[in-house]
């Protein structure tokens, strides 16, 4: 990270704001919980967590709403994520105005990332401020409509690869905790680092994954996410992470032993049948511009993209 980092962050604390840590799931629920409609997948809770290494967030409570601001060490900025609670008139004023005076005490500039449709007419309504709008399509949402994703599930093909998978592999599948850190981790280091550069990733997976699975068991208390892990021969071959926000099921991690034919089907169907069967909707977040993976989340299912919208404020009025 940057010099001005521990800096700003002093600073941050000065002013009122604190690191986020998974402790804070119990603060942060009651106020998604009060969102108007659905939001990104990079707002969630997991994600906010599971790359904080890379991208550490300071939040304090204003306005009846959560203002958030991150260090994204991926490009040296200080950025703002939308305010997480009930939208109004008056609660969006009250924390907008606060957000942009403190932001003008620290020399930053008003650039805010990750936000969805429905907040954009809020911030745009506010005076003085000139807008440049970014839609980038890398960091789009696909988002499956409950009964598409299903119909994937009971596909001939799909059906085909789950049981074939457990046909041939017998696996154990055991719900995801804490404990079961140490084997995600050497999994990750089997199936990711042998065809991934350090340089190829925003951020380090394998951080992500230990912080996560890491704090599974106060998580899973507090309803925040859940997840499978598999085996086979008693080795660990995939896991996946899921959470759930209104009716909405994020899937948030999802990596496996790809030479074994079915494993990823069967960590879908798993994980949906457990944690997510009542969601209207399936968020399986985005495909950062790589093609393959393009390709896999546009053939999954019928699907509608959700922008991840970036603010910056060019000039004043």
């Amino acid at each position: 990270m940057m010099n001005e980092f521990p800096v700003i962050a002093g600073r941050l604390q000065e002013l009122g704001y604190r690191p986020v840590t998974a402790e804070d799931y119990s603060v942060f629920a009651p106020y998604y919980d009060a969102m108007n409609e659905a939001w990104s997948s990079a707002l969630s809770f997991p994600c906010i967590i599971a790359w904080s290494d890379a991208i550490p967030a300071f939040y304090k409570i204003t306005g009846g709403m959560i203002c958030c601001l991150q260090y994204d060490g991926t490009i040296q900025k200080w950025t703002a994520i939308p305010f997480i609670g009930h939208y109004s008139s008056e609660s969006f004023s009250e924390a907008f105005s606060v957000m942009r005076s403190d932001m003008n005490t620290l020399g930053l500039q008003l650039l805010i990332v990750d936000m969805s449709e429905w907040m954009l007419p809020f911030y745009q309504g506010v005076s003085g401020i000139f807008w440049n709008v970014e839609r980038p399509r890398q960091w789009m949402d696909y988002i499956y409509r409950r009964e598409d994703f299903v119909g994937t599930m009971e596909s001939a093909d799909f059906r085909y690869r789950y049981r074939y998978f457990i046909r041939h592999f017998s696996p154990e599948t055991v719900v995801l905790t804490s404990e079961h850190r140490e084997e995600c981790m050497t999994l990750m280091r089997e199936v990711w680092c042998p065809s991934h550069e350090c340089s190829e990733c925003f951020a380090c997976p394998l951080k992500a994954v230990e912080r996560v699975v890491g704090m599974m068991d106060s998580i899973i208390l507090t309803g925040g996410w859940w997840g499978t892990l598999v085996r086979v021969n008693g080795k660990p071959a995939g896991f996946c992470i899921v959470s759930q926000y209104n009716d909405v099921g994020l899937y948030v991690f999802k990596h496996a032993n790809n030479r074994m034919k079915g494993i990823n089907e069967y960590l879908l169907k798993e994980c949906f049948t457990r944690f997510l069967s009542g969601t209207d909707e399936i968020n399986f977040t985005e495909d950062i511009g790589n093609e393959g993976l393009r390709a896999y989340k546009c053939r999954l299912a019928p699907y509608s993209l959700s922008a991840r919208i970036t603010l910056s404020a060019m000039e004043l009025r």
